[in-house]
């Protein structure tokens, strides 16, 4: 079997909270033919229908049910690592290291410097 993707779980998730699969479209910025298709290879590849479909609604089934009360605190934790880690790469850290004369040191330098460590104390 081939494992699910994060896309396709994701999708799912939209679908199923929305119980549209135009609105976790309109959500996502993909078609309805992209998420459908991401939902469909879902059901395909675990073997379960998760959803029922009818023209005028769309409501999970007990299967559905069941994968996302396992897979929504992980897909909440994997948002927050990801937000967490890309938040980390805007901070500025590491040493720095000026050579500057003594004079520009004492009146220029330091008195920017001193804000710049505070602003940024990595």
């Amino acid at each position: 079997m081939k494992e699910p993707d994060f896309q396709q779980l994701r999708l799912f998730m939209q679908v199923a909270q929305a119980k549209s699969f135009t609105s976790a479209a309109d959500a996502t910025g993909l078609s309805v033919s992209t998420v459908s298709h991401a939902v469909r290879e879902l059901e395909k590849q675990l073997g379960l229908r998760l959803l029922n479909r009818t023209t005028r609604s769309v409501n999970v089934t007990e299967a559905g049910e069941q994968l996302i009360s396992k897979i929504a605190p992980l897909m909440e934790d994997l948002g927050l690592a990801l937000r967490s880690t890309a938040a980390a790469g805007d901070e500025v850290a590491g040493t720095l290291r000026l050579s500057v004369p003594s004079s520009a040191s004492r009146l220029i330098v330091q008195p920017l410097l001193r804000r710049f460590l505070l602003a940024h104390p990595g």
